[in-house]
């Protein structure tokens, strides 16, 4: 915490850093709850600072309060990762709730793998997905303990949202137990705008396998999202019929993906030109009438003169 202190004092007494720092890694440096303080005035005062890096730093709830008064202030950071600390709970709530009440328009990424958040930090996190004041594209979410009753929370917030910024959501090694992944893997073809799940240890069998299957024949993705990719490691207990079965579906959804995507791309690019040629031809029918009515008047005038 002390050196904490110190880079801080160097970072604000030099200028030039201060403005141009963009990539703060501490991984591993015992940062811990009193540097987290100091963490938060650098997100104030390094403005152009886009991604902080705090994995492995003792960090538990006590440290996420002054550290998210910083985030909130942030206009420029784009990434967080807080991955292999103590936050728990109470620390997930306390940043995501003053993301999901009072929205963030710069912070795409969050990484929170194995911090010991349960159920109520999973409905926190579901209301950040929930929000419509956010732009978080990416949550990592693994190796946590989130059961039955946070994938039900993650799930209708995945499946009902109407934002479309969530496209990337990793649950892996987390114990859902049956009912968890029932609640996660029925409402697959709901999910509009995610395109990847990772899955990796989540205890998945065959009867998870045939849910998905029957989710991906109800929805196709389109230009905005739609499940295309997923991870699904170290399942042994998923059936190896029902496993290929589920990649070659994805495969297929893969080219659908891009063909969607493609086609909007095709379609919002002629929506431009169209647009510039209506503009074109706007502005030469009223350099038409300028012409004829310039005429008019000329006409006008050696009419009165004769």
């Amino acid at each position: 915490a002390g050196g904490m202190k110190a880079l801080r004092t160097t970072i604000l007494a030099t200028p030039a850093l201060c403005k141009g720092l963009v990539h703060l890694n501490l991984n591993e440096n015992l940062v811990q709850n009193e540097g987290a303080r100091d963490c938060a005035f650098l997100l104030v005062d390094c403005t152009a600072l886009k991604v902080l890096s705090l994995v492995t730093n003792s960090l538990n709830p006590r440290g996420l309060s002054p550290l998210t008064d910083g985030v909130m202030l942030s206009k420029s950071l784009t990434k967080l990762y807080l991955d292999y600390n103590a936050i728990a709970d109470k620390g997930c709530q306390t940043l995501c709730d003053a993301i999901a009440t009072k929205g963030h328009t710069s912070l795409i990424e969050i990484g929170l793998s194995d911090n010991a958040i349960s159920d109520l930090g999973a409905e926190a996190i579901a209301r950040v997905i929930m929000s419509n004041t956010n732009c978080v594209a990416r949550f990592n979410l693994s190796v946590n303990k989130i059961g039955p009753a946070g994938a039900k929370a993650l799930a209708v917030a995945v499946a009902t949202t109407t934002n479309k910024s969530l496209k990337f959501l990793d649950i892996a090694c987390n114990p859902f137990e049956a009912d968890g992944r029932r609640e996660l893997f029925s409402r697959i073809h709901e999910y509009k705008y995610l395109e990847t799940l990772d899955c990796t240890s989540l205890g998945m069998t065959e009867a998870d396998g045939e849910l998905l299957l029957e989710g991906f024949a109800k929805a196709q993705p389109t230009a905005d999202g739609g499940v295309s990719i997923m991870e699904w490691f170290n399942n042994p207990e998923f059936a190896e019929g029902v496993e290929e079965k589920l990649y070659y579906v994805l495969e297929d959804r893969k080219v659908k993906a891009a063909t969607e995507v493609a086609h909007a791309a095709a379609m919002a690019s002629k929506k431009i030109k169209d647009a510039e040629a209506a503009k074109k031809s706007v502005l030469v029918v009223g350099g038409v009438i300028a012409a004829v009515v310039a005429v008019a008047a000329v006409v006008l005038v050696r009419g009165k003169k004769a």
